[in-house]
């Protein structure tokens, strides 16, 4: 478990450059701002959903900043089995045996504050269970006159894990009061320049180097990706860039080395000779996306799943959500498309 102070990151406050920069300018993200502001006044819980690297925990620490009583930030990953077998279990002996415990989840809920809960989909059921307990024991949003705000992130929509039996309903009502949805960063391509802007500065100052110029080619190369990483992996691409100070480190992640394919390759996969939404063929391409992904690192590392789940940097259980859900098998040696290995490394982003 972590605690994270905001107040001591300037560029995480809500009047802040960084906040300008990455709310931009797209209705879908003002509207989000906007909620934000409302929601801090109240005692709801939140859920947040997204795909990696869309800037949950940056909402949930904005979200906690802007709150009428923050308090405490605590964030605890749901991503690992130890970490949270360990907290949850601590505070239900001290439940059964009506003991203090001491522990800095215990002193969140006696003290107040707010939980963050990541990737709260990675929990099995037992725990889902014991974290149910927990909630409704310490009953979050009143604890002995103190307010505590329960944030929950989440990459996968929970509804579709509860219809495969693999989430609890119960759970979901008490965490998800309101959902938030993050839209990826190839649906915001009006907002990429500022986010460019923003992060040259922020490593140029970070590194104490004078910030670096991009070409217009460049950047337009920028605004038509795909940015299978969103933000995050755009922060740590200028980072690279800031520090080596060339161009090519850009362009060589932005397009395919050995046949110049660039990012839009997904595209040739989308079927439009019917009309269909925008948003279902967003979804069929990035899940076509993930897909050749993972099943590419699978190749690699000879079907070995807990090798390529660490490869990923995603939890066991997950991975094998992801397989169950195209009907891959490890034993599938079924052909891999080729794709740009800029959409292989943004995997481990």
């Amino acid at each position: 478990m972590t605690l994270l102070n905001p107040a001591k990151r300037p560029f995480l406050s809500p009047s802040s450059t960084f906040a300008s920069s990455f709310f931009g300018r797209t209705l879908h993200m003002q509207q989000i701002r906007r909620n934000l502001e409302l929601l801090a006044q109240t005692d709801l819980p939140v859920l947040l959903e997204g795909e990696c690297g869309t800037g949950k925990d940056v909402v949930a620490e904005l979200l906690h900043l802007q709150s009428r009583n923050p308090g405490r930030l605590a964030k605890l990953s749901c991503v690992s089995p130890e970490e949270i077998t360990s907290v949850l279990d601590s505070l239900l002996d001290g439940l059964l045996e009506g003991d203090a415990v001491e522990s800095e989840l215990a002193t969140l809920l006696r003290e107040g504050g707010t939980l963050l809960l990541d990737g709260i989909h990675e929990l099995d059921l037992p725990s889902q269970s014991k974290l149910l307990i927990v909630l409704k024991q310490y009953d979050t949003g009143s604890v002995g006159g103190t307010f505590v705000r329960v944030i929950s992130t989440t990459t996968v929509d929970l509804q579709g894990l509860i219809d495969a039996g693999k989430f609890r309903i119960d759970l979901l009502y008490r965490i998800n009061a309101v959902k938030v949805m993050l839209p990826p960063l190839r649906e915001r391509s009006e907002d990429i320049l500022g986010l460019v802007e923003f992060f040259l500065e922020k490593h140029s100052r970070e590194a104490m180097r004078s910030r670096p110029l991009l070409s217009q080619d460049v950047l337009q190369m920028m605004e038509g990706y795909y940015w299978p990483g969103n933000i995050r992996q755009m922060d740590n691409l200028l980072r690279n860039f800031v520090i080596m100070g060339s161009e090519e480190v850009i362009t060589r992640e932005l397009m395919d080395s050995r046949n110049g394919v660039t990012r839009n390759w997904a595209l040739d996969e989308v079927d439009v000779s019917h009309p269909v939404a925008l948003k279902e063929i967003t979804r069929q391409v990035t899940q076509d996306l993930e897909r050749q992904i993972i099943l590419k690192v699978l190749q690699a590392n000879g079907w070995n799943r807990q090798k390529t789940a660490k490869w990923l940097s995603i939890s066991y259980r997950s991975l094998l959500y992801k397989l169950s859900d195209f009907g891959a098998a490890q034993d599938n040696q079924s052909k891999v498309h080729t794709i740009p290995s800029s959409a292989l490394r943004a995997a481990n982003y």
